[in-house]
């Protein structure tokens, strides 16, 4: 092959090569966080959109990968605040831990976020759920397991789908793989520790948390020493502000488009900004580093909650529902 010949070769191998790349479409920040919520319509549905039957389902392996190229893109988006920033990091660190063991989150009701009037045919969401239980077992398996508040919730659902659907004769397939799904609960083995210290690599993801809203706590340890001191320093302030955002009663909406739909795709560190520290937030937090850091029981908990703060039972609920399923948020903006 003389000289002339190679060059020609390579040449026209760069040429094709070059052919053969496709361009990325160039999708804005408005795109992603539609595409982002369009994912997650099975876990929360926005604007009274339901997701259709045929939608990728939350957790399977089409569903994580796409979710994961979504937040690869959104980090890269040039005009993102620095709130965004963070979260985007948070939200693909979570990828590494234990949430895809749990395809069905207690905090939501994916099947019922489905028009089930239709009539259509439901096979892929009677395949989700079989997928649902697999998964489970295999986390089970590693101890990977629903604590005892998430377990009566996510059986609370289930059973009350089963109730919803018995009158439908189309959906008699959907009922009985709910059925199953609610036996296999029934024995179900929940694990003790509650907080995220009772799951493995629980500590270094609730340090995740924390760094994410208090980057000024290096350990769970000495953030609770210095919440137990500044709750004999601090003045008594108006703590409605806090309660309502906390526990869910005020519009979650802040001016800084967020990305996890367990927020209503609000932005914790904007939403919370304006927010005075007062007595309540240091004892949910003090609450909140003893659930997921010091192996607190519930029992222990609503204790505290009760002793310390002038809360109506059901206030006292909502807090440590919220602790649990938001861990590390009490601590946001408490200057340690």
């Amino acid at each position: 092959m003389n000289k002339i010949t190679q060059f020609l070769i390579v040449f026209l191998l760069s040429v094709i090569a070059a052919c053969s790349k496709v361009e990325a479409p160039n999708r804005d920040l408005a795109q992603l966080t539609t595409q982002l919520q369009q994912l997650n319509l099975p876990l929360l549905v926005v604007d009274d959109k339901q997701p259709a039957l045929s939608t990728v389902l939350p957790f399977t392996k089409e569903y994580l990968d796409s979710r994961n190229e979504l937040l690869s893109a959104l980090s890269s988006v040039d005009n993102l605040t620095e709130y965004q920033m963070r979260e985007l990091a948070l939200l693909t660190i979570e990828q590494r831990y234990t949430e895809r063991y749990f395809p069905w989150p207690p905090v939501t009701n994916v099947i019922a976020n489905f028009n089930l009037e239709e009539g259509s045919e439901f096979n892929q969401l009677v395949s989700w759920l079989g997928f649902v239980e697999s998964t489970m077992k295999q986390g089970a398996a590693s101890k990977i397991k629903l604590n005892q508040f998430e377990h009566i919730l996510l059986t609370k659902q289930v059973s009350q789908l089963i109730e919803f659907l018995a009158p439908k004769q189309q959906a008699e397939s959907l009922i009985g793989s709910l059925t199953q799904l609610e036996t296999y609960l029934t024995t179900y083995q929940v694990r003790n520790i509650p907080g995220l210290v009772g799951l493995p690599n629980g500590r270094e993801w609730y340090q995740a948390r924390l760094n994410y809203f208090n980057p000024q706590v290096s350990k769970p340890i000495d953030a609770y020493s210095q919440v137990l001191a500044l709750q004999d320093t601090q003045q008594n302030c108006s703590q409605e502000a806090f309660l309502k955002n906390y526990i869910g009663e005020a519009n979650k909406q802040s001016d800084v488009t967020g990305f996890d739909w367990r927020t209503g795709y609000s932005n914790r560190l904007v939403q919370f900004e304006s927010i005075p520290v007062c007595k309540l937030q240091l004892v949910v937090a003090e609450v909140d580093l003893g659930i997921h850091s010091q192996n607190w029981r519930l029992e222990h908990a609503t204790n505290v909650l009760a002793n310390k703060l002038a809360l109506s039972k059901e206030q006292q609920f909502q807090v440590l529902a919220q602790i649990l399923f938001e861990p590390g948020l009490a601590l946001v903006n408490i200057n340690l």
